[in-house]
């Protein structure tokens, strides 16, 4: 009883003491850097009559042996997994202070999220050369994701 005493007080100073912990409430793990994103994921959905409930899901970062992938969703049925691309971040990590930088990051976010957390598919279509989803399986660029904001927020958050 002592011992596990012991282990658990240093698991929490530990966890204290490093920045790297995730925030871990009912099931969900999210890195502390991604936070931001997932709040306002859940907010932009609430905007469009969406109640996104994260239940057993991580959202983290990961290496992808394809440098091409900037995010991946896995469903394993009772849980499910969001990894972003470590490398995506860290080649933007000296500039997240920027707004179009957050953007960038945020859209794959939101993307990812739109398959794990609203169950939504890739939508490959096109209105006037520009995709018309985030759900695009190709980068969206960030600029239209900027110009467009609101009109992709309405299509991530209502679309069947």
């Amino acid at each position: 009883m002592r011992a596990n005493l012991v282990k658990m007080a240093f698991l929490a100073v530990s966890c204290l003491a490093f920045t790297a912990c995730k925030s871990e409430v009912e099931g969900v793990s999210i890195a502390p850097e991604l936070e931001p994103y997932v709040a306002s994921f859940i907010q932009e959905a609430a905007v469009y009559g969406r109640d996104v409930q994260l239940e057993n899901i991580k959202i983290d970062f990961a290496s992808f042996d394809n440098s091409s992938y900037l995010g991946v969703c896995k469903d394993y049925g009772d849980h499910k997994e969001v990894f972003i691309s470590i490398e995506y971040l860290n080649k933007y990590a000296t500039q997240l202070a920027s707004r179009t930088i957050v953007k960038d990051v945020e859209k794959v976010v939101f993307h990812e999220l739109g398959h794990c957390a609203e169950g939504r598919e890739h939508k490959n279509s096109y209105i006037n050369g520009r995709p018309e989803s985030v759900m695009n399986a190709y980068a969206l660029s960030t600029q239209d994701y900027e110009d467009f904001h609101s009109e992709y927020q309405e299509e991530l958050h209502t679309a069947k």
